[in-house]
């Protein structure tokens, strides 16, 4: 992901270790983002997606076979290589990775129908989260998209980070690695300030992850239904359109 994770020594198998070799909460956290990518029909076969901080690349590896090319750029030179090599593994042809300071984007050759940004803004100070999406928009073609998940702090979630940090349970959250607290207002007004039209928004991962260590097939089924209609979840999530 940032440069400010890095500083904190993620591993680069980080976040595939958590989706399918974690708990059954931790597991269902990460598989909440690829549940919520389905329910909202993101992807096409003629989309060109680039994921920005793509860390382990769990979404990149599943989501490949959907759309026409998959970037993963991130600057944790260890997650690229772990991602790289699965990368190879599979043998997949469309997709690809690349290392570089999200705070520093230089793809203006580039044009991408689809971005990702999946915990990654609160990661940087207002400042630098309004660079960034400026530089998205002008990678982005007419009307691209752009789906931003991040914690929520009109929830539990500051609650949960500090029993996150208080047990060790990842890498320093509070005051370290998250340095912006969004609420829903203040991200559909950041993307406004930045040439961006909200077109959906809600919360994920409420009571799935917990419901998961009893029954994971009913966490599945219980995470559509917390996207449709249930406002309180850890994280957010947007999906927003570039302007004209």
């Amino acid at each position: 992901m940032s440069n400010k994770l890095t500083v904190s020594h993620i591993p680069g198998n980080y976040q595939y270790v958590a989706l399918h070799y974690g708990n059954s909460m931790q597991k269902q956290w990460h598989k909440n983002r690829h549940n919520l990518l389905k329910f909202l029909n993101f992807f096409n076969h003629k989309d060109i997606v680039l994921d920005l901080g793509c860390g382990s690349g769990n979404i990149v590896l599943e989501f490949t076979p959907k759309v026409k090319r998959f970037l993963g750029v991130d600057d944790n030179q260890d997650c690229l290589l772990f991602l790289e090599e699965k990368i190879r593994k599979r043998g997949i042809k469309n997709a690809h990775v690349l290392k570089m300071d999200l705070t520093r984007l230089n793809l203006k050759r580039e044009k991408f129908s689809k971005v990702i940004m999946t915990e990654i803004l609160e990661h940087f100070d207002q400042n630098e989260s309004k660079k960034i999406l400026h530089s998205v928009r002008e990678m982005l073609t007419a009307r691209g998209k752009i789906f931003i998940t991040t914690p929520n702090y009109q929830s539990l979630w500051p609650i949960m980070e500090l029993l996150i940090d208080k047990l060790n349970l990842a890498p320093k959250l509070w005051g370290e690695q998250h340095r912006t607290k969004f609420n829903l207002d203040k991200l559909k007004r950041l993307l406004k300030e930045t040439g961006f039209t909200t077109e959906t928004t809600g919360t994920l991962n409420i009571i799935s992850p917990l419901v998961a260590f009893f029954n994971p097939n009913f966490a599945d089924k219980l995470s559509f239904i917390e996207f449709k209609s249930l406002p309180l979840g850890n994280l957010l999530y947007c999906v927003a359109i570039k302007d004209k």
